[in-house]
């Protein structure tokens, strides 16, 4: 019989969804910032953000976080309500 180490697959398991975790997060900033970028960035000729494109940008990035966190307790709502329908069934 093998000595499968349960633990040591459960450890590298929890890591690999970690690492998903994150890069999913780095993918969504990204994401994110370009959208932002551009729709709200469009004077090149200087190094600073002008006033509009700060406020353009903060808007942006607020909203966009806004409805990603409104997505989200939608969804997790969904899923309570989906368990306790299993719970029933």
């Amino acid at each position: 019989m093998s000595g499968v180490n349960v633990a040591a697959i459960s450890e590298q398991m929890q890591a690999e969804m970690a690492v998903k975790g994150f890069r999913d997060f780095i993918a969504m900033y990204n994401k994110l910032s370009e959208n932002c970028f551009s729709r709200c960035v469009y004077d090149f000729t200087s190094r600073s953000l002008k006033n509009k494109e700060r406020g353009c940008i903060e808007n942006c990035t607020s909203k966009t976080n806004l409805v990603s966190q409104r997505v989200l307790d939608r969804f997790m709502e969904l899923q309570a309500i989906s368990k306790e329908n299993e719970k029933r069934s």
